[in-house]
């Protein structure tokens, strides 16, 4: 992974010339947030599929300049607990040829999470109707998309979610 696990922005400091200063923000992995949180502790008489407090996250927006795949690798406990009911994120044909395995055991935890792709879309976001059959060779058939798209489309938005029947089913369970 090419990041150190910090992130910066710049702070826009003094007057004429405006000075700028380096401020470090640290950052944790989504599962060791919701972990401190205590949302990925199973009470003793909660189902195998529960959390203690009943958390659920209704959104989760990844948009990170072709780190998606490590953010989503990050919430992997969440998303296999199936806390998240939506997932918005991006794919992009450089991020395929930097580590295609990569792409695809990312996209596979969430078919195999349960999670239906429920659009897809360019820069204006996933508002078209998904193109690909769901299931589990869903995977395969965006990285497949991504190889032969042209240039100027080079990455899908992708809104993955849980189907509502699916989801109280496993709740219920």
């Amino acid at each position: 992974m090419r990041n150190p696990g910090a992130g910066s922005f710049i702070k826009r400091g003094g007057k004429n010339p405006p000075k700028y200063t380096k401020v470090s923000i640290p950052i944790m992995i989504l599962d060791q947030f919701a972990e401190g949180k205590g949302w990925l502790t199973k009470s003793s008489n909660a189902n195998a599929n529960s959390n203690s407090d009943g958390t659920i996250i209704s959104i989760l927006k990844v948009d990170v300049e072709r780190y998606e795949a490590f953010v989503l690798s990050g919430a992997r406990r969440l998303i296999q607990a199936r806390m998240i009911r939506n997932v918005f994120t991006e794919t992009s044909r450089v991020a395929v040829e930097n580590d295609e395995e990569l792409q695809r055991q990312t996209l596979r935890l969430l078919v195999d999470a349960g999670y239906r792709l429920a659009g897809q879309g360019g820069y204006a976001g996933p508002g078209r109707e998904v193109m690909w059959e769901q299931g589990p060779t869903l995977p395969d058939a965006i990285i497949g998309t991504l190889k032969e798209v042209e240039k100027k489309q080079s990455y899908f938005n992708l809104w993955w979610t849980i189907d509502d029947d699916l989801h109280l089913k496993h709740i219920l369970r």
